[in-house]
């Protein structure tokens, strides 16, 4: 429930802004579609994100907290894990995991795969 509720935020948060207006239409649905049945984890505890084992399963997005307040926030190429730092702010959480979204869709349409079912 708690992933369902951060993934609707970040979409309501996004859905105006600039980036969602620069998609084309059918990453914009596919965005839409994954952020409404993507299954978000959240880590907690991990220092640094070259300490972090990703678990690998394209059905999750693993959201890393980090704890060195050196740490940097990032997103993997593959959009799988975003790394939060120490302190950042609301938007700036929201637009990482909106680009992990926009990477995982863009993947997911150069190799043309399935998007996840709907449940």
């Amino acid at each position: 429930m708690t992933t369902k509720l951060l993934c609707l935020v970040t979409l309501a948060a996004l859905a105006g802004s600039a980036k969602a207006q620069t998609a084309d239409d059918a990453e914009k649905k596919l965005i839409n579609t994954l952020m409404q049945h993507q299954d978000v984890i959240a880590v907690n505890n991990v220092a640094t994100a070259e300490g972090f084992v990703p678990d690998n399963d394209p059905n999750t997005m693993q959201v890393v907290i980090l704890t060195d307040p050196n740490a940097k926030s990032s997103v993997s190429e593959d959009g799988e894990v975003v790394f939060l730092s120490p302190g950042l702010g609301p938007n700036q959480q929201a637009n990482l995991t909106y680009e992990a979204f926009r990477r995982k869709a863009k993947r997911i349409l150069a190799i043309k795969i399935p998007p996840p079912p709907n449940p």
